[in-house]
């Protein structure tokens, strides 16, 4: 008899802290809607009319949370005034590594603090603020995002039987309802030169969502082990993103992932970050231009600042 009430007792624990989880989690979702409704009603207000091309991005990014295309797509003419800034950057900055190690950083890697002025013709964030690229984005958030992050970094040869360290390591990034990179390959990534990886279907729309979830409602990242992953997802989910310089990658980070592990060659690669202005993280970014000289779409002014 004290077995049996020891177990209900428990039983009707269990269910009152499943009732509580479910509550927080409605608790969570309500507040979001809240501090992003500004963002919100903007998206529906504003109706974004998106082409073929940015439609079928839209529909592997939904589908698969990642999708590819190439730079030329999304912004005509600006690859080639990247590659040069590539050059010019390599040259005259010192590489730092900050606490990943495994990479030299040419702009960003210290997420803590604020860095350079950015002008709005540096080609990154001419490419970054494109309206082909801020129409996807938004259209997968169904909301005005901002542009919070911008990072270029080269991958450093390591031996193949280094352990893989931080984000070399399959994770899911933080965000309470995504969070959208789009990574930039400026060299040619091939077998042994570092490629992102992505397991398709761990989004927030895919049928992998909940496995591994983010702590804290999304504010913490996760780190689940490939033991842990292959038991539970099929292995041609696992998505090595090979391509030529100038492929664009756009992917839902908050879906499992991991970056490169170069043994072979060199990876140089650029990041833009997107998050839902709600969101816990923002912009460290300054600029160094005033956006009421600039002929910007509504879009774009809200991707770099809301006034």
């Amino acid at each position: 008899m004290i077995m049996k009430n020891t177990i209900k007792y428990f039983l009707v624990k269990l269910n009152s802290l499943k009732i509580l989880s479910i509550g927080l989690a409605l608790n969570i979702n309500f507040i979001w809607q809240i501090v992003n409704k500004k963002s919100i009603n903007k998206f529906k207000k504003n109706k974004i009319d998106l082409s073929e091309n940015e439609s079928l991005i839209l529909s592997d990014l939904l589908k698969d949370g990642v999708a590819i295309t190439n730079i030329q797509e999304l912004s005509e003419g600006v690859y080639e005034n990247l590659i040069s800034w590539k050059a010019e950057r390599k040259k005259n900055f010192s590489p730092k590594s900050f606490k990943k190690g495994f990479l030299n950083y040419y702009l960003g890697g210290n997420h803590s603090s604020s860095y350079e002025n950015l002008n709005y013709f540096d080609p990154l964030l001419e490419f970054s603020l494109s309206n082909s690229l801020l129409k996807i984005v938004n259209s997968y958030f169904k909301l005005f995002s901002r542009l919070i992050y911008l990072e270029f970094n080269e991958t450093k040869i390591v031996k193949t039987d280094v352990l893989a360290k931080s984000s070399q390591n399959f994770h899911r990034d933080p965000g309470i309802k995504g969070c959208i990179k789009v990574f930039i390959y400026l060299n040619d990534v091939e077998k042994g030169g570092g490629p992102f990886t992505y397991i398709k279907r761990t989004h927030k729309y895919g049928k992998y969502n909940s496995l591994f979830k983010p702590r804290f409602f999304g504010v913490g990242g996760v780190y689940p082990s490939l033991k842990d992953i292959s038991g539970k997802i099929e292995e041609e989910n696992i998505y090595e993103i090979y391509g030529k310089s100038g492929t664009v990658i756009i992917a839902d980070t908050t879906g499992i992932h991991k970056g490169g592990f170069s043994t072979i060659k060199k990876r140089e690669m650029t990041t833009s970050t997107y998050y839902p202005p709600g969101e816990y993280y923002k912009s460290k970014l300054i600029y160094d231009f005033d956006l009421r000289e600039l002929e910007l779409s509504s879009i774009q002014k809200f991707a770099i600042k809301d006034f």
